[in-house]
């Protein structure tokens, strides 16, 4: 599931045995691994003292379209060589759903004299 700073709903009825549901804030930009703490959730302290802490270990799920790199999210569009050399309008996923984006007719030809002057 993508997440963009939002709420998730967690219960901890394997953990602990008890049937209980938590809402629990997820930051944005949030990595695998990185621990979230809610204080005094935890189980029962000892001798009649206060509860311990919640923490939860996140796991990120891979996304079947978007790819991270830090805080960056990127995907890749493939372009026929008829879109890269003679423009085209292609639609490009976002996290907010598709969005036209215009292909320039000479975005190709720039790429490979860009590359030929690299070359000699």
């Amino acid at each position: 599931e993508e997440v963009l700073d939002e709420e998730q709903e967690i219960t901890l009825e394997e953990a602990v045995k008890v049937n209980k549901k938590y809402a629990v804030s997820i930051p944005a930009g949030i990595n695998d691994g990185q621990r979230l703490t809610i204080r005094g959730q935890g189980c029962d302290g000892r001798n009649g003292g206060p509860a311990g802490d919640l923490i939860i270990t996140v796991s990120v799920k891979r996304h079947n379209i978007f790819e991270r790199n830090g805080y960056d999210i990127f995907c890749e569009v493939p372009l026929t060589v008829a879109e890269a050399t003679l423009g085209a309008e292609i639609d490009v996923p976002t996290l907010e759903g598709n969005q036209k984006f215009t292909i320039p007719h000479i975005f190709l030809f720039s790429i490979l004299l860009q590359n030929e002057r690299l070359i000699r």
